[in-house]
């Protein structure tokens, strides 16, 4: 990789600001590095124009010679077909948003938008449609609203901060916001949803780590795919953050052709424990444009739940959740069989039938 980027240095590699200012986003780039064929170039163009890609050199480097990487990353032809069911706001978080940036749908907890920009820009997003508008979220009037939501909702003890990713702001920036946050003493729970770990270990510094340090409990979730982006910079990364007293869960968008069987998902839910994080969610991915290509049917991602639980126990199973109109659903395998007045009979682990008494 470093033949792509020749006049980066040591300390240029392991800057996240240097990171950022180099991202891979036009074809010419993207051709260099993944040696995409001149074939390619008007679909990638067209595929580009409803959804921008953008990737950091480190996730490039990361992806550059791996298959299934590369389709998370690269503008499709697949991605101008859309499927009959698939939506501009699959969450419906225009309905739950009663102040611009701040969604409501759940009666605990909102969540937060910090605006639109991502390290890397996913092709299976589910918010293509509020990146693309780049909505201006974080105006002097918007802690304002937020805080007039809050107080009419006492009820709410629970701060998700999402978007775009919230660790992709400048230090000063999200201090000032964490600040915000602890000033109020009906918020029990600081959330961040970041991919920045994964696709961006250099964000990590030590005056990041500082920011994060807060009275409140703070949960990161990971937005992690693959045992392949489980490199040593992001088992650093990880590390880092639990030594600063962030709590680590997972969470990872069930992709076809990507991760999408137990040869992949095993050591991933594995490996994450090893790096002290907790494998929480396994989504099924959204219906978002263009993104029927990824989509398993749900009845796939209920075996490999089952298979995961089987070989690895109950700490290193995620929950497989859908995210129709309405909320989140947790799907589970179903286990009862049948049952009478003695009892249940159940599926096993291992898929075989046995009787448990009542």
């Amino acid at each position: 990789m470093a033949s792509h980027f020749p006049d980066a240095s040591f300390k240029d590699w392991n800057s996240w600001k240097w990171q950022l200012s180099h991202r891979v986003k036009n074809f010419d780039e993207f051709q260099r590095i993944f040696d995409l064929s001149p074939d390619l170039k008007e679909t990638f163009l067209k595929a580009s124009e409803g959804f921008p890609p953008a990737l950091t050199p480190y996730y490039a480097a990361l992806s550059q010679f791996n298959e299934n990487l590369k389709k998370t990353v690269i503008p499709g032809f697949e991605e101008l077909r859309e499927d009959l069911f698939e939506t501009l706001d699959p969450l419906e978080d225009k309905k739950y948003s009663p102040v611009t940036g701040l969604i409501h749908k759940y009666p605990n907890r909102v969540l937060l938008l910090m605006g639109t920009n991502c390290a890397v820009f996913c092709r299976y997003c589910t918010r293509k449609e509020f990146i693309r508008e780049n909505k201006e979220i974080l105006k002097p009037s918007f802690w304002k609203s937020v805080k007039n939501h809050l107080t009419q909702n006492p009820l709410i003890d629970e701060i998700i901060l999402s978007g775009g990713d919230p660790l992709f702001m400048e230090d000063r920036i999200l201090k000032g916001l964490m600040e915000k946050i602890e000033s109020l003493e009906q918020i029990k729970i600081i959330r961040i949803s970041s991919k920045i770990p994964v696709v961006l270990p250099q964000r990590i510094t030590r005056s990041l780590l500082k920011t994060l340090k807060t009275r409140i409990p703070l949960y990161l979730n990971i937005h992690i795919n693959h045992p392949a982006e489980l490199s040593s910079d992001f088992k650093k990364a990880a590390e880092d953050l639990v030594r600063a007293g962030v709590v680590l869960s997972s969470q990872t968008v069930l992709l076809k052709g990507v991760n999408d069987d137990i040869k992949h998902l095993l050591p991933l839910m594995k490996g994450l424990l090893q790096s002290k994080i907790r494998p929480y969610a396994l989504f099924q991915c959204d219906l978002a444009p263009g993104t029927a290509h990824f989509r398993t049917p749900v009845k796939k991602g209920l075996e490999l739940l089952r298979e995961i639980q089987a070989e690895l126990g109950g700490m290193a199973s995620p929950h497989f959740i859908a995210d129709p109109k309405g909320g989140k659903v947790i799907l589970a395998p179903q286990n009862i069989i049948r049952d009478n007045d003695q009892g249940v009979f159940l599926k096993s682990g291992k898929g075989t039938e046995v009787f448990y008494p009542n």
